[in-house]
């Protein structure tokens, strides 16, 4: 019935057949699209492709015996002249042709009359070659006995296609007068609902919306506007929360969070534009507000001291890397670690806007002498300088190494093989030592990226030389500075954490020189809580970046516990270990995580006991 209708309303407003007093008919509007033996062809190649067109010149030549010429619409520069008599191929921007395919909807066609024009058209390639194949089928014809085709109103045909959801205003404008308008710089969250609502609408109404950035939107027609920034009065009064506020010819949807839009889309997908109804009509009487909240995958636990998290984020420079690491950097604001070390942060990350994205809170540290250097920038420390300050830092590359640091940790092989096999000047370790500002606190952090794990035992032996140096770096230096400045030996936690490279229990032995040597470590995961501890795999395959649809999609699911697979880990030195408490080892398993990169974040969460070490300000 709804086809039916559609049909039926769109011939109505297409062609006004005879409607006058039924006693008194009018001449029906005509139109000759051969004359003079020549047929000329105006077409749209966003809607078209050349074996439409050279198929339909060809058919019309050999029916018509004209020479038919053909232009492109995007070849003027300026203001396009359609001649009486034109043949329109495809959704050419002139209101004689925009008039009839403006409201089509994906799978409809229109072909016949408008203004001086014979319109051929859909707003898609699929729409438009049904409708060359119509008009080739149906309505080509040889011209009468003068050489001349003529078309009458009365012969137009629309054609519209099945959808689950019939008409659909918006404070009283047709959706198809509707663009989806988004802020001038990208938000992954914002960004990504606008391309999954265009995708939800067009599968449910058949309207493609364009989506343009807010300063190319036009003031005409109605605008579905995504992003706290283009609300009229965004406010928020919880975490997590959403709007969806219709007025006049407007859409405003926009979120305090990720998590908020997640929720709203739910919302808009389920609720608002559901399946299967004739019509929606939005009006400021179905405003929606809700919450996101409960959808983060690791809860805060805000009686904890100090949080500490850990990423690889991928140095890769193919896809929307700006879109990637947004979706990372907005994961890291919504648990908001204290300290932040990440690891693959390559020139790709960082010309894609990292750095700036953070910037609000974090502030990254530069070792002194290594400003500038790549090699150093690799395996960043940020922190948040509001609550810590950084008293001490520090950075070593591993492909200093000779190799001949520690013999007993060779298995055989030579200095040179390991030096030859584990070269890598993009590896290495920062570290810094903080005191928290409010209380005193000192602490150790240590961002690392280990030799690349590809299950060869040379290379599991070069990363025992890499984390011995790394376990011995550390330590002396926590030693040196508690010295200095009379703090018990031993006594300075250290947080060592990254992409180690190195599973749990695979046979290799590097983890297991972590616990050796004069500065042991442990693996802070084996203090956590039951129930509070990583038990699965860190890393997973990679997403895949649609150039079509303008988003990071096919996240990779995870294979394998932890203790066996995961390759990042936080480790901690003995000596300090009863200074805090372990409250928590996390990994966030949002989508983003997937999506972002091949490694998920992981944390922990510490509560500062009675022995930390303290220094005044």
């Amino acid at each position: 019935m709804k086809k039916i209708l559609s049909v039926i309303l769109l011939l109505a407003m297409c062609m006004p057949l005879l409607v006058a007093c039924k006693d008194e008919p009018i001449d029906e509007v005509t139109l000759a699209v051969v004359a003079n033996g020549e047929c000329h062809i105006l077409y749209d190649p966003a809607t078209t492709t050349s074996d439409m067109l050279e198929g339909l010149k060809t058919a019309i030549e050999e029916k018509t015996g004209a020479k038919v010429t053909m232009t492109s619409a995007w070849s003027f520069t300026g203001f396009i002249r359609v001649e009486e008599g034109n043949l329109i191929v495809g959704n050419v921007e002139v209101d004689a042709c925009q008039r009839v395919t403006a409201p089509l909807r994906e799978q409809d066609y229109f072909v016949g009359i408008s203004g001086a024009a014979f319109v051929i058209g859909g707003r898609s390639v699929a729409a438009t070659e049904e409708a060359v194949e119509y008009f080739k089928k149906n309505l080509l014809r040889a011209p009468d006995e003068n050489g001349v085709l003529t078309y009458r109103e009365s012969e137009s045909y629309a054609k519209a296609g099945n959808y689950s959801i019939g008409s659909v205003s918006i404070g009283g404008v047709p959706l198809w007068e509707f663009t989806i308008v988004v802020p001038d710089k990208n938000i992954p969250s914002e960004w990504r609902t606008a391309v999954l609502l265009k995708e939800m609408l067009l599968k449910r109404t058949g309207y493609s919306l364009e989506i343009v950035h807010a300063s190319k939107a036009s003031a005409e027609g109605g605008q579905i506007r995504i992003g706290t920034s283009l609300a009229r009065n965004a406010s928020f009064d919880q975490d997590h929360t959403y709007h969806i506020k219709a007025a006049e010819g407007l859409l405003e949807l926009y979120a305090e969070s990720l998590y908020g839009y997640e929720k709203m889309y739910d919302m808009l997908n389920e609720r608002v534009f559901r399946g299967s109804q004739d019509s929606i009509v939005l009006t400021a009487e179905n405003d929606r507000t809700g919450r996101g909240s409960g959808l983060s995958s690791e809860p805060l636990l805000n009686s904890g001291d100090l949080r500490v998290m850990f990423n690889n984020v991928y140095g890769g420079s193919e896809g929307d890397v700006a879109q990637r690491v947004g979706m990372l950097v907005e994961l890291y604001y919504e648990y908001l670690p204290d300290v932040l070390g990440l690891q693959e942060y390559s020139p790709a990350v960082r010309a894609a806007g990292m750095s700036e994205m953070l910037a609000p809170l974090y502030t990254e540290i530069v070792v002194p002498g290594y400003e500038g250097s790549e090699n150093q920038r690799r395996t960043p420390l940020f922190y948040r300088a509001d609550k810590l300050d950084v008293l001490e830092c520090g950075y070593l590359q591993f492909d200093t190494l000779s190799y001949t640091e520690y013999p007993d940790l060779l298995y055989g092989y030579t200095p040179a093989e390991i030096k030859q096999k584990a070269r890598d000047s993009s590896k290495g370790v920062n570290w810094a030592i903080f005191r928290v500002k409010a209380t005193g606190e000192v602490f150790m952090v240590g961002s690392t990226h280990l030799w690349w794990q590809n299950n060869v035992f040379q290379d599991d032996v070069g990363r025992c030389v890499q984390m011995a140096a790394a376990r011995d770096e550390l330590g002396a230096a926590a030693a040196a500075f508690a010295a200095e400045h009379g703090i018990a030996a031993g006594t300075i936690p250290i947080l060592y954490g990254g992409d180690y490279n190195s599973r749990g229990a695979n046979g290799y032995v590097s983890l297991a020189t972590m616990n050796q040597g004069a500065y042991p470590f442990y693996n802070l995961n084996d203090a956590a809580p039951s129930g509070a501890k990583l038990t699965m795999r860190t890393n997973h395959g990679y997403s895949t970046y649609s150039e079509e649809r303008g988003i990071w999609v096919d996240p990779q699911s995870i294979n394998g516990n932890y203790e066996i697979m995961a390759i990042d880990h936080i480790y901690g030195n003995m000596a300090a270990r009863n200074c805090y408490q372990v409250l928590a080892m996390g990994m966030l398993t949002e989508e983003y995580s997937f999506l972002g990169s091949d490694h998920c974040p992981i944390f922990c969460d510490l509560s500062f006991g009675a022995s930390m070490p303290r220094l005044a300000q």
